[in-house]
């Protein structure tokens, strides 16, 4: 059972501590930092909610310059890739005789070499 006693003390803590608490400078300074803090939150997100329809309006124009770019070069590009691709395949085929020329010449019946072949090989 609590005492009348304690829980009159009780109250009277809570009371002094809230009294005490939302009188203090410190607590007054720390709210109105918080409620300038609040206040420019709001602003900014004011601000750019309000450019919303503005910055839309900039990004549909970036796509649509990206986007006649693309078809303005896209032969050019096409061409260039096709040419790389020929390239490299040519490269392969034209180099494939001089590869297995050298894996026969470093393994040539020597299989104990093969590990350092394949080290040289792979890294």
């Amino acid at each position: 059972m609590i005492r009348y006693g304690t829980v009159l003390f009780i109250g009277a803590a809570i009371v002094a501590m809230t009294a005490a608490g939302c009188n203090d400078a410190r607590w007054k300074e720390a709210s109105a930092v918080r409620h300038a803090r609040i206040a420019e939150e709001l602003r900014r997100y004011s601000a750019y909610d309000a450019a919303g329809p503005e910055r839309i309006k900039e990004t549909m124009e970036i796509d649509r310059k990206v986007s006649e770019h693309r078809a303005e070069n896209l032969e050019y590009t096409t061409e260039l890739i096709r040419r790389l691709h020929e390239r490299d395949v040519r490269r392969w085929v034209d180099e494939a005789p001089d590869r297995e020329a050298m894996l026969r010449e470093l393994w040539a019946g020597s299989p104990e070499t093969i590990p350092d072949t394949w080290a040289r090989m792979v890294y």
